[in-house]
């Protein structure tokens, strides 16, 4: 078959597929098989962002269907998509999947790249409307070069927008960050305390057992193995006990079986065998 019309049949193929609400892996594919030799033109550039913007999606949905190896996958085509762009163009749309992907994106061997895509960017100051979400996923990344120190400061620049934002589950994840790494510097108690000060924050000072809109069962299970770490096995399963019960409010069937995890490990070392 001839390449042209190869890529045609393709493309209307992708379009198809999306009319149909089918998997987002399979429009990306199709789109990745339609895609010309080299961007020429203006319309090379937006077939190559339309790609870029499919991968995006079929890696999200991957992550959503817990299947991080796919995600990895997709994500590495995607970022080699953006080399078909501009340098400018190139740099955004890395940082942008960078920020949305970056539990992914620290699974592969471009975290150093991804450090300094990063920054460019921050300091450009060409993606305000992104600006927390670049902090966060350069705290993450820092994360996982066990930067601790740059972690933190990363993670304490990103809090500043969002706090104005008010988005608490997103400030919810960045204060439970923050606090991680905190206590992998060796500052537990600083960890601590920030966790706090994020639970005061986004309950409006109601505590753990408030009834807010947002999933907190992780937050407050951060809380429980940091006074875990800190020797501390009955504050610990307090507070595993308030992530259980925000789990259980919301029938949360992951946040139950990682409580009672936890919750089983805290009751063996308390002696209390008969309730693990």
């Amino acid at each position: 078959i001839d390449r042209q019309r190869g890529r045609h049949l393709h493309r209307e193929a992708a379009v198809r597929t999306e009319s149909a609400q089918l998997s987002p892996t399979v429009r990306a594919l199709h789109l990745l098989r339609a895609q010309p030799s080299r961007v020429r033109d203006t319309t090379g550039r937006v077939q190559t962002v339309e790609l870029i913007e499919a991968l995006r999606e079929a890696a999200v949905a991957a992550i959503t269907a817990f299947d991080d190896p796919k995600a990895v996958r997709l994500l590495r085509t995607a970022l080699k998509a953006c080399r078909r762009l501009s340098d400018e163009d190139r740099l955004q749309h890395e940082a942008h999947l960078i920020a949305e992907l970056v539990d992914p994106f620290c699974f592969t061997d471009r975290v150093d790249e991804a450090i300094d895509t990063l920054r460019k960017v921050l300091g450009t100051g060409q993606a305000a409307d992104l600006e927390s979400e670049m902090h966060r996923a350069l705290g993450r990344c820092l994360t996982r070069k066990r930067d601790w120190k740059g972690a933190i400061d990363a993670f304490q620049r990103a809090l500043g927008p969002l706090i104005a934002q008010g988005r608490r589950p997103a400030l919810l994840e960045l204060y439970a960050d923050l606090a991680r790494a905190h206590a992998s510097a060796g500052e537990v108690e600083r960890g601590l305390a920030e966790l706090e000060e994020g639970l005061n924050m986004c309950t409006l000072g109601d505590g753990p057992r408030a009834m807010v809109d947002v999933s907190m069962w992780r937050y407050l299970l951060t809380a429980a193995e940091l006074h875990e770490r800190n020797g501390d096995p009955r504050k610990a399963r307090t507070w595993a006990d308030h992530a259980h019960h925000q789990a259980e409010r919301r029938s949360e069937d992951l946040g139950l079986m990682r409580c009672h995890e936890l919750l089983g490990r805290l009751l063996g070392e308390l002696n209390q065998g008969m309730l693990a």
